[in-house]
């Protein structure tokens, strides 16, 4: 091509387009080129005992507005010292004391007004031996001894106050228990740290409740939102899946994060547990993930349809069958995935999923039985990632950021409108969207991210349909930032009993904060062998309920 001979100016600017396109592709490849680079100098440099770069945490800038200081008004003595009010409003009142002792330099003349409140708010945390001496009675004629039963809510050892502190101060307070044993000998208490660890594990109503979640949150909650996070066991990775919705946080731990795992955690399961079927549903599944032809034919010969078998099954035709021989563990896994789904679909021991929000993640896809939505803030993280540093290409990013959260706000409005304003403005929306996504810019790395979010176009748009489903998914990204804190303190559990205990807490204590409910009191009534007047299952049906009725 000769530059001289172009005479036709559309074609200059489609070629100056593709030349700004083609530095900004070497820009972007220079800088990862230097990044990893820089990274492999400080490996090596480590290697040889030195120090790499320093890391710094990057600054981040306030965004708010700065607030004009107001004048102070001069002090008197009138005035109550800083510490005496609160703005908050006043707490409950658990006992009244009346101070009335005039001050020393009062007037003759004065006149009393009455009485200003003030309230101070402590905590008693006190050591409470109770020596039992239990009447004894010995019958010769029986041969045996006979004594008095201990007062109801009385047990030989460790208190229920004693038991639910140690598990509020451990699953509520990210306490260790060599933590938890220092502040008991502060109080004259001395638990060895196996006393300790019977007292967080040892609770069978704790996993009584825990299993009685799961079915109450998917028969009552309209929407699941799902999330995973890596969490350990015994040194080995695990990974924790998290379903959660307005009244609820459910976690379940599992070995990975495939399909399979999934649907453990919605069947309250562990994944050997899991059972699988061959129906028509795991079939498709199975194409679906480009399972091979001879493998789809030696199901068909050596499984009936509808024929039900365990994951320990399964496990020994792969080992022993030669078509699996050469097949690889990721396929093996699809292969898992599907047939769990085909019984996960004709299963009816719990609730299926209807409508389920999640971000793009595959081992999510095709579970629920209704719709499945993605969430919109994982979606525009992508386009918040890219960084043009040629100002043309900088300019049409930041037109389109701006143009796509503004369309973000007009999902938001479309959240809170009635219903029938919903239906008049449902298309328009589509349409505003079909406008916004449209790859034909001059920025092609732009073009190239709007095309994958047009094939999830269909994910995303369903939140126009179910406006009672948010927009994002953050509800899970912060309850799963309580095993990313569990994992930071503990680091692990030691046992699949003490990571089931861990899961039934952190389910327990996290729903009875979205209730709310005191977890302190509760654990208090179920350690002390007290039946509650609502079990925290109950309680969040009843919020369901409630809140399905003042809907409608």
């Amino acid at each position: 091509m000769n530059p001289r001979e172009i005479t036709d100016v559309k074609v200059l600017q489609d070629l100056v387009v593709e030349l700004v396109n083609r530095v900004e592709e070497l820009s972007l490849a220079l800088s990862t080129s230097e990044e990893g680079l820089a990274a492999a100098q400080d490996e090596i440099n480590r290697l040889k005992g030195e120090q790499g770069r320093p890391r710094f945490p990057r600054r981040k800038r306030s965004k708010l507005p700065k607030v004009k200081q107001r004048p102070s008004k001069p002090s008197s003595d009138s005035d109550p010292p800083p510490g005496d009010t609160d703005s908050c409003s006043p707490p409950e009142v658990d006992r009244c004391i009346v101070v009335d002792t005039p001050p020393v330099d009062l007037p003759a003349d004065a006149v009393f007004k009455g009485y200003r409140k003030v309230y101070q708010t402590d905590v008693l945390i006190s050591r409470q031996n109770t020596e039992y001496q239990i009447a004894r009675w010995y019958s010769a004629t029986c041969g045996k001894s006979y004594e008095s039963s201990l007062p109801t809510g009385a047990t030989a050892g460790i208190g229920s106050s004693l038991r639910s502190l140690i598990q509020v101060l451990h699953h509520g307070g990210d306490m260790t228990h060599r933590k938890i044993s220092e502040l008991l000998t502060h109080l004259g208490i001395e638990l060895s740290s196996g006393t300790i660890s019977n007292v967080l594990t040892h609770n069978d109503w704790v996993e009584s409740e825990y299993e009685q979640l799961l079915p109450t949150i998917l028969t009552e909650s309209p929407y699941i939102q799902m999330d995973s996070t890596v969490s350990r066991q015994s040194g080995k990775g695990m990974h924790t899946q998290v379903l959660c919705g307005e009244f609820f946080s459910f976690f379940s731990t599992q070995p990975g994060r495939s399909r399979l795992d999934v649907y453990a955690a919605l069947q309250g399961s562990s994944r050997q547990a899991v059972q699988l079927a061959y129906t028509p549903v795991a079939i498709e599944r199975m194409k679906d993930a480009r399972v091979s032809k001879k493998h789809l034919a030696y199901f068909a010969k050596t499984f009936k349809l509808g024929a039900v078998f365990s994951v320990a099954d399964l496990q020994t035709h792969f080992e022993s069958a030669s078509v699996f021989t050469k097949t690889n563990r990721v396929r093996c896994s699809a292969i898992a995935g599907a047939l769990a789904a085909g019984y996960y679909a004709q299963q009816d021991q719990v609730p299926r999923v209807g409508c389920l929000l999640t971000d793009d993640a595959s081992e999510y896809r095709k579970i629920a039985a209704q719709v499945h939505l993605h969430c919109w803030v994982h979606a525009i993280r992508h386009y918040r990632k890219l960084s043009p540093t040629q100002p043309y290409l900088r300019s049409i990013h930041q037109d389109f950021l701006d143009r796509l959260w503004n369309f973000y706000d007009r999902l938001r409005s479309y959240q809170k409108q009635p219903p029938d304003q919903q239906e008049s403005n449902r298309q328009e929306l589509i349409r505003e969207f079909d406008q916004l996504f449209d790859p034909h810019t001059d920025y092609q790395q732009l073009n190239y991210q709007i095309e994958l979010t047009l094939q999830k176009r269909a994910f995303l748009l369903g939140c126009l349909q179910f406006p009672e489903v948010p927009l994002h998914n953050n509800a899970a990204e912060r309850a799963a930032r309580r095993v990313v804190r569990k994992r930071n303190i503990s680091l692990h559990t030691w046992s699949q009993r003490g990571t089931r205990i861990r899961d039934a807490f952190m389910s327990l204590h996290q729903t009875a904060k979205k209730l709310p409910i005191s977890f302190l009191d509760y654990l208090k009534q179920r350690n002390a062998g007290e039946s509650p007047q609502w079990t925290i299952p109950q309680l969040v049906k009843m919020k369901y309920q409630t809140a399905n009725s003042t809907a409608f």
